[in-house]
């Protein structure tokens, strides 16, 4: 997939292409979190501004096709930030809730917020 204007690398970056931006011809496009923590540019598509997550971009860019409509886009290392294609693969809810677990992204048990012990140490009361 290509957008008009803009071009995606392999690495997670991603430049204006058509935009003469005071004299320069290209230029990268700055990458701010959106309220999920991923990375995410603005894009002016068809004349109205849109804000995408940059690892789907690197994903539709780069991936094979999306398998079926029920698949999301895992990072392989656990890291939000890293959105180099080799770091990105489609994969179903269970297998991305696999890498949660297994990177230590989950909050259970003690670590979870409301638990007994979180609220003991939050207070100051015994658990």
């Amino acid at each position: 997939m290509s957008i008009p204007g803009y071009r995606v690398t392999a690495t997670g970056k991603v430049y204006s292409t058509d935009h003469n931006w005071r004299g320069y011809g290209e230029r990268e496009m700055r990458q701010h979190p959106n309220s999920y923590g991923y990375p995410s540019v603005r894009l002016t598509i068809d004349g109205r501004r849109k804000r995408l997550a940059v690892h789907r971009l690197v994903a539709q860019c780069f991936l094979p096709p999306k398998p079926s409509p029920a698949h999301q886009i895992r990072h392989l290392d656990g890291n939000k930030t890293n959105n180099a294609a080799s770091n990105l693969a489609w994969g179903t809810a269970a297998e991305n809730a696999a890498d949660r677990d297994l990177h230590g992204r989950t909050y259970k048990g003690e670590r979870h917020h409301w638990s007994r012990a979180a609220i003991a140490r939050a207070t100051g009361a015994g658990a």
